[in-house]
């Protein structure tokens, strides 16, 4: 029998695998980019003021709705309210634990940080009164 020397196999498990880092970006650019696209885009393209009451106007007949591009953005509608704040929770977690995890290897880390920032800002635009006058408008 010969001896099997095992650091070779530990030393290609322990490398980063920078797909997930790039995933996770892409899900966080997705998600805040379907909530300006699907939500805020509407409201400000027709020119409503920014203090004017949301219920004065029916979202789905702007512009993006009825335009060519209508199906594309009510998916994008669809992943803004259902997907969006999950998918963007679920980045944030994830994110923190890979830069705890990466925190001795410097330069590894950017593009996690870069889905960790897009995601919290993302989180924090729900948190805001007009998101949520925007997603209550969205579900009536």
């Amino acid at each position: 029998m010969a001896i099997v020397d095992a650091a070779p196999i530990r030393a290609v498990q322990h490398q980063p695998n920078d797909r997930r880092a790039w995933l996770a970006l892409g899900l966080a650019v997705l998600g805040a980019t379907s909530c300006v696209v699907a939500l805020v885009l509407p409201y400000y393209a027709a020119g409503r003021p920014a203090r004017e009451s949301l219920y004065l106007y029916d979202i789905d007949a702007l512009w993006p709705y009825t335009s060519a591009a209508g199906p594309l953005v009510g998916l994008l509608s669809f992943w803004a309210l259902a997907m969006a704040p999950f998918i963007s929770f679920a980045v944030v977690c994830w994110g923190a634990h890979r830069l705890w995890t990466l925190r001795a290897a410097p330069g590894r880390e950017v593009v996690v940080a870069l889905a960790l920032l897009v995601s919290v800002c993302t989180l924090g635009w729900f948190m805001t009164p007009m998101a949520s006058d925007l997603l209550a408008r969205m579900i009536d």
